[in-house]
């Protein structure tokens, strides 16, 4: 790398203190979308859950579809790396933020640190959850919230900001924040997203810049490009190269520990020679050569894409029918081509829905998909690759599982529905299912790929 140069960089550290501060300040007080009153103090799981499940969200809605209402859902989990036990709070429709309560005691003792240079296999990951009033309503384990998730990671629509909070003051306050966002133009890549993770530590303060570069062309595998900055000056740089079965164990990983990205603190003392570009296989990003983090703060994310030399030819070799996420896409795609296939004629409309297209994805997010069939067909008539499950939900609904081609760990199911309870629900469960359901859910076939907008669908 060519050396720095002798511009002289002057810290800001009183800007520094009011940007966390306004930070603190932009602390919800409710779950966007209802009722639901945070917590920021220790509360007990038992607690927590009867807060949310009593939340009520009711607005301009009617008497009757208030009585409906928005609840929040609550479910235990423990998270596949880290294993570190949460609780996890979220509005049941739309794209309200999420709030992770973490567990106190021997648990945070006993998390294992995450080395993203050595994270674990696909086959590897396991995860654990558990859903439900009952499961939940006894545990007096203590929970303190430990971070805040809003926005959206839809592929190319990837709008998101982490708070993670401390509580060693007076009042919690938030100690790290990521953020990132899509690129409109991401030309010649399929999808780029750039961003950044900063410490608060007052004069201490680090922050990170990165940029994650998607392409077909290498076989939808992601160049991650990123350089750390202590005091406004760069101390360290990383590249890599992530195969498409691995990002989302890496971004989990980020997400969880965005900290195993900073470099050892005994190593901030030395600034390494540093140009402002960072080239890694033919592609060349600048970051800036002084960045205080200030300016992470608020949001300004100076990285650019300088050149990408990148090959002629899609190496992916096969054909997909869905383009939405490539880390989803095939397994859309070959559930689609399985319905068009055992249904023919009889196969109307597919809805992609639930957690990912809201913005949700994470490790074990499932793929769900609502077919609306003809009147004709049955719901529960058997679909090649997909193994059909023998009951049928609110006396409407055919089901059918499978596991994801690329990633062990995600399940793919599929509910089938005739046209008439699709536009007419037969009753208020069926009803309240499909509102939720098509909630910010994506048509992909035929293949609009549009986003469907939220509808309200009455008893009658």
């Amino acid at each position: 790398m060519n050396k720095v140069g002798t511009e002289q960089f002057s810290p800001e550290q009183g800007k520094t203190a009011n940007a966390w501060e306004k930070l603190d300040e932009q602390l919800p007080p409710t779950l966007e979308g209802t009722s639901f009153k945070i917590p920021y103090e220790q509360i007990s799981a038992r607690q927590l859950v009867t807060r949310a499940e009593f939340a009520r969200e009711v607005g301009q809605e009617t008497p009757a579809e208030a009585y409906v209402g928005r609840k929040v859902n609550r479910k235990f989990s423990q998270h596949p790396l880290s294993k570190e036990k949460y609780v996890v709070v979220k509005g049941n429709r739309g794209n309200s933020p999420r709030l992770l309560f973490s567990y106190s005691g021997e648990t945070d003792q006993s998390r294992p640190e995450i080395n993203l240079d050595a994270l674990p296999k696909a086959k590897d990951v396991v995860l654990s959850q558990r859903t439900g009033l009952v499961e939940l309503i006894g545990d007096k384990d203590p929970v303190r919230l430990a971070r805040i998730e809003n926005g959206t990671n839809v592929k190319g629509k990837e709008d998101q900001v982490f708070y993670y909070l401390d509580y060693s003051g007076e009042k919690p306050r938030v100690n790290l924040v990521s953020q990132e966002k899509a690129w409109e133009k991401p030309s010649p890549f399929d999808h780029v997203t750039s961003g950044f993770i900063a410490e608060r530590g007052g004069e201490s303060s680090r922050a990170i810049l990165f940029c994650k570069a998607q392409s077909g062309k290498l076989g939808n595998d992601t160049l991650f490009f990123a350089v750390e900055y202590a005091g406004g000056r760069p101390i360290g740089a990383m590249t890599r190269r992530i195969g498409l079965r691995e990002l989302p164990i890496f971004e989990e990983a980020v997400r969880e520990s965005p900290t195993s990205l900073f470099r050892d603190p005994s190593l901030q003392k030395g600034v390494f020679g540093f140009s402002g570009d960072l080239e890694f296989e033919g592609v060349t990003v600048n970051f800036p050569r002084f960045f205080h983090v200030e300016n992470a703060t608020e949001s300004q994310v100076p990285v650019f894409l300088v050149k990408a030399e990148l090959p002629e030819s899609d190496s992916t070799g096969e054909v997909l029918e869905v383009a939405l996420d490539p880390e989803i896409d095939l397994d859309l795609s070959r559930a689609l081509t399985s319905l068009k296939k055992s249904l023919g004629s009889y196969l109307l409309e597919v809805y992609f829905y639930g957690s990912i297209p809201r913005g949700y994805k994470r490790l074990g997010s499932d793929l769900d998909l609502l077919a609306v069939i003809s009147d004709e067909e049955g719901v529960d008539k058997p679909v090649s690759g997909l193994k059909r499950e023998p009951y049928l939900i609110h006396d409407a609904l055919g089901t059918y599982t499978a596991k994801s081609a690329l990633h062990p760990y995600r399940n793919l199911e599929v509910h089938t529905i005739r046209e008439t309870p699709f536009r007419k629900p037969r009753n208020l469960f069926l009803a309240e299912f499909l509102r939720n359901a098509m909630d910010g859910a994506i048509k992909i076939y035929p293949s609009s790929l549009t986003r469907q907008p939220s509808q309200t669908w009455r008893r009658v």
